[in-house]
């Protein structure tokens, strides 16, 4: 929901001796999963923050088309983290299947059609009990009045795997679609090495099936496979828990979890051997293709013992620094740590120590990094910002009757407008997300003049917008005040004056005075009749002239010039 689609908070306003200390109505937004505590140790020039939190043995991650962020429980429940800002985790799931959880079974994978905007094609991996424990691929349809929950009844198989043995571990279960339209899918060879090589099993493979789950007529195992096993696209693998396809060049990379001494990061080319269990880590036995990049067991900064998460950074829009375009971000589960592989020289940095046991890690549109922990949070890595949103603009009111509504345009900021705050003089009437609010409670004939600041993710507050004074009760003023007279400068230093005047009158009310500087605005003020200039150039003349504004914006005509000539420095 963007916010000018905000629900409308209802604000009354409760004057005592013409100063607002009044309360502000509850947000009528659910009150959401949201934060926790602790964050990891992130490079320089790069926060971390945590986005939702409370989610029950995650799984896996993946980003819709539209920008949210879905969450797979193992116990069967995909999760929705809406597309707002800030995100918050929906408490409805999007789906609950009928799974088995035990050990590394259950619901392990997502994937979104390519033209979800039209089909609104959901499509998840899970374990299924009957009639045997196995492992399934299943299609599931979108609501149409409610995109954050699926169709009733929707679901349809598209693939079932073989049996699994009483083993619960090496399930894999990474789904996504390839750039030519095919959905990839990782499975893990169920604890036995062996099955990685038999053709006659879908065990320690990467497949490749139609949306619809029919087979390619290009796969490249046809010729030695019949029926469901001519999906089988590469051999050779342990436990591919992750893998990943490269926006724009639709390059692969497989994530296969090593047994005792080595995590892979693979090249994911039709037809391989990856090699297991002959091979673990670098080789150069014929037949096999070796791994890209390779590091070893241990708990340090460098090795892991489980890869569990890998991301390209080629997102719509980047938000990191340019050195890390078309880099590959990876995880490891145990030693917690992000670091960066650069494809092209085959070497890895670091980039984030003190994970909470790191299971995936996707790539936004926006260029954020998000990684899900099995702890249960969603955190999320940006650029540190320090630059404000742009003020809000076109700040307007209406009534209906003697309830008035402020609406104003959007502020835009480079990372992202987290919510805007609503000023009564000085008074700060509260935070909220939405671009428009309700005020109730004001007095006939009484002038009230409000601002609104826009606030972003990094708590950067804009300036204030426009502003406006709302008078109800009274026939429209269209009479201007009496321009100020009497205008004298005092406290003149080389940067520096104060400039006073004499109120103008007004058949309603004065409500704030603007004072310019050769036809520059330099300063407003609301109730006084005195403002303090400063940035002044040194030993430079100035003419300087107040008008008047009152209750119905009404602007008086310019006062008589004064020309001040400031000091030298």
């Amino acid at each position: 929901m963007s916010m000018s689609q905000g629900v409308k908070r209802l604000i009354a306003v409760t004057l005592i001796g013409g100063v607002a200390v009044g309360g502000i109505g509850c947000d009528e937004s659910t009150a959401l999963e949201q934060g926790s505590t602790g964050s990891a140790v992130v490079s320089t020039g790069f926060t971390d923050e945590a986005i939702a939190s409370g989610i029950t043995s995650p799984t896996a991650m993946t980003v819709a088309p539209d920008g949210r962020v879905f969450v797979s429980q193992q116990a069967g429940q995909l999760r929705v983290i809406t597309n707002a800002s800030p995100p918050q985790l929906l408490p409805t799931p999007f789906l609950t299947v009928n799974t088995t959880a035990n050990g590394e079974r259950g619901l392990v994978g997502v994937a979104f059609d390519p033209d979800f905007a039209a089909n609104r094609f959901v499509y998840a991996y899970y374990t299924s009990s009957t009639p045997a424990p196995h492992n399934r691929v299943s299609r599931f349809t979108a609501s149409e009045s409610n995109p954050n929950v699926v169709e009733a009844g929707s679901e349809v198989v598209l693939l079932e795997l073989d049996d699994l043995s009483s083993s619960v571990n090496h399930n894999g279960g990474a789904i996504h679609f390839g750039p030519e339209g095919k959905l990839y899918v990782a499975v893990g060879d169920n604890l036995d090495g062996d099955n990685a090589q038999a053709p006659t099993n879908l065990f320690g493979k990467v497949l490749r099936i139609n949306p619809d789950g029919s087979i390619p007529t290009d796969n490249p195992f046809l010729d030695r496979t019949s029926g469901v096993y001519g999906s089988i696209w590469a051999i050779g693998l342990r436990n591919p828990f992750t893998f990943a396809f490269q926006r724009g060049t639709g390059r692969m990379f497989l994530n296969d979890v090593g047994e005792s001494t080595w995590e892979e990061i693979d090249d994911g080319i039709a037809g391989s051997n990856y090699g297991w269990p002959q091979t673990e880590g670098a080789t150069t036995q014929a037949g096999i293709r070796a791994p890209l990049f390779t590091y070893g067991h241990g708990r340090t900064t460098t090795t892991g013992c489980a890869i569990t998460g890998g991301a390209f950074y080629n997102p719509v829009k980047a938000q990191f620094p340019s050195a890390y375009l078309g880099k590959y971000f990876f995880a490891d589960y145990c030693s917690g740590w992000i670091r960066v592989l650069d494809p092209s020289s085959g070497t890895a940095t670091g980039f984030a120590t003190g994970l909470s046991s790191p299971i995936d890690l996707q790539v936004t549109d926006d260029g954020a990094l998000w990684y899900l922990q099995h702890d249960g949070q969603v955190r999320r890595i940006r650029v540190a910002d320090t630059r404000a949103p742009s003020a809000p603009a076109d700040l307007a009111w209406s009534n209906d009757g003697m309830t008035v509504t402020l609406s104003w345009q959007a502020s835009t900021d480079d990372v992202g407008v987290t919510g805007y705050e609503l000023y009564y003089g000085l008074f700060d009437l509260g935070a909220f997300a939405q671009t428009s609010v309700d005020l109730i409670g004001f007095k006939v004939g009484t002038p009230y003049t409000f601002a609104v600041k826009a606030r972003d993710a990094a708590g950067n507050l804009s300036a204030a917008s426009n502003q406006v004074t709302v008078l109800l009760g009274l026939a429209r003023d269209t009479t201007p005040p009496s321009a100020p007279t009497g205008l004298s400068a005092s406290n003149v230093t080389d940067t520096s004056l104060t400039l006073r005047w004499t109120a103008s009158t007004d058949d309603v009310a004065v409500v704030l005075y603007q004072v310019y500087a050769g036809g520059a605005l330099k300063a407003t003020t609301v109730g006084s009749t005195s403002a303090a200039l400063s940035g002044l150039a040194a030993n430079t003349s100035y003419s300087l002239t107040v008008k008047a504004l009152d209750a119905a914006e009404n602007a008086s005509e310019p006062s008589a010039a004064l020309t001040v000539k400031t000091g030298y420095p």
